[in-house]
């Protein structure tokens, strides 16, 4: 597994391989059932799995986000989950700053944004916020099938 810009005390993040496919539903899950993310299922998972980074503590996958490329440069952080018994250790910032590192090493426009019900954590990491109708593909794409859609509780946030 190659790693990419974390390591710290054990805790390792990596690009996801399709073996880590059920851990990422599984840590998804204690999410979606509260209806905090949108639905995916282990196949849809698999088919998008070289989005996904996981975060592994001593090799026991802990947490995840995707990184969904759209055109122009802009790249969305997605599906970001840490497993409810290690909320609050920074294994979500440190995901996030691996895939902002990942865009900056692969991208010169460097413009990643995300939807969240927790802005502060990605302005801790850079982010500033912005409004949602920025980013219209994200809107016709995913928001269009969620259920909050009228009632959406999401800020926008954005690291340029």
């Amino acid at each position: 597994m190659k790693q990419l810009d974390f390591d710290v005390h054990g805790l390792t993040i990596s690009k996801a391989e399709k073996r880590h496919s059920k851990e990422i539903f599984e840590i998804l899950y204690e999410y979606m059932k509260k209806g905090l993310l949108l639905p995916r299922d282990e196949e849809n998972i698999m088919l998008a799995i070289n989005s996904f980074f996981i975060a592994e503590y001593y090799d026991k996958p802990i947490g995840c986000a995707a990184l969904k490329p759209y055109d122009k440069g802009l790249f969305e952080i997605r599906s970001l989950a840490v497993r409810e018994s290690e909320a609050g250790k920074g294994i979500a910032s440190a995901l996030i700053s691996s895939c902002i590192n990942f865009v900056k090493n692969r991208n010169a426009t460097n413009r990643v944004f995300a939807l969240t019900r927790r802005p502060n954590l990605f302005i801790r990491t850079g982010f500033i916020p912005v409004n949602k109708e920025m980013f219209p593909e994200k809107v016709w794409i995913d928001c269009l099938k969620c259920q909050k859609l009228d009632s959406c509780d999401e800020s926008a946030v954005l690291f340029e």
